[in-house]
């Protein structure tokens, strides 16, 4: 019987030593567990993350890509509008220089005589025209002066 209660003892102590052993096992098991629920709500936020940038990245692209044609038309605008500046520049110039190469030689308005020097006719419409031969009247010019004189 007392082999019997030896037995009996070790298995106790076996028993207890098991006891020992689940509850570590269960208190480890409680730490995994947290860990894997965790690092699942971690994977959970990364995938969230990783979408939402994916998304973000997908808008910056297409927002970059319109920013990019809008650049582009800027650009060709600024190069119509510096065309037609350059263009309005050589119209200046050239109207310049037509004002330059034809001003009038008569008439200087810095001298301080101000009379031209051409003034015109200074006789009368009918002067040189007897009463019999006003029918062959030449055409006049602009002022209304016979180009001529009395036709014969």
């Amino acid at each position: 019987m007392e082999h019997d209660l030896h037995g009996v003892e070790a298995m106790r102590a076996e028993l207890i030593q098991l006891h020992a052993d689940i509850k570590e096992l269960t208190s480890t098991r409680q730490k995994l567990t947290s860990q894997v629920q965790g690092t699942t709500q971690d994977l959970a936020r990364a995938t969230t993350d990783l979408s939402m940038s994916q998304k973000g990245n997908a808008e910056n692209y297409k927002h970059g890509q319109a920013m990019e044609k809008n650049l582009l038309s800027m650009a060709c605008e600024l190069e119509k509008l510096r065309a037609e500046m350059a263009n309005a520049e050589k119209q200046a110039r050239a109207a310049v220089a037509v004002t330059a190469a034809n001003q009038n030689p008569g008439y200087n308005p810095n001298y301080v005589n101000a009379e031209a020097n051409y003034l015109g006719n200074p006789y009368p419409t009918s002067y040189g025209i007897s009463s019999m031969n006003k029918m062959n009247l030449v055409q006049s010019v602009a002022e209304g002066y016979p180009q001529y004189g009395p036709m014969p």
